[in-house]
């Protein structure tokens, strides 16, 4: 899943057409967020902790793909218009279940 791309059509996927615009807003939000915190932590991290700062790239990688796999509901075999919609009552079923 990594930290580009992906997190942008997954999200325009499982939200309903109503509220896709402000989840694919809110995914790119996260997505720059994100971006700007590697910028910062780069120059301090690699001067300290030199390559090992790659293994930070890495260790998220595999912790998002495992997240995406375990808790990520399927979109592929969705029924309709070849999407899936969640309502929101399922959503905040996947989204706050503890």
């Amino acid at each position: 899943m990594g930290i580009e791309a992906p997190s942008f059509v997954y999200t325009s996927e499982i939200f309903p057409a109503e509220l896709r615009a402000q989840g694919v807003a809110f995914s790119m939000q996260g997505l720059f967020l994100s971006s700007v915190l590697w910028t910062a932590v780069a120059a301090p991290a690699l001067a300290s902790i030199k390559w090992g700062f790659y293994i930070v790239f890495i260790g998220t990688s595999v912790m998002m793909f495992l997240v995406v796999f375990f808790f990520f509901p399927e979109v592929r075999s969705s029924k309709g218009n070849g999407r899936r919609s969640l309502t929101l009552s399922r959503r905040k079923d996947i989204l706050w279940s503890s």
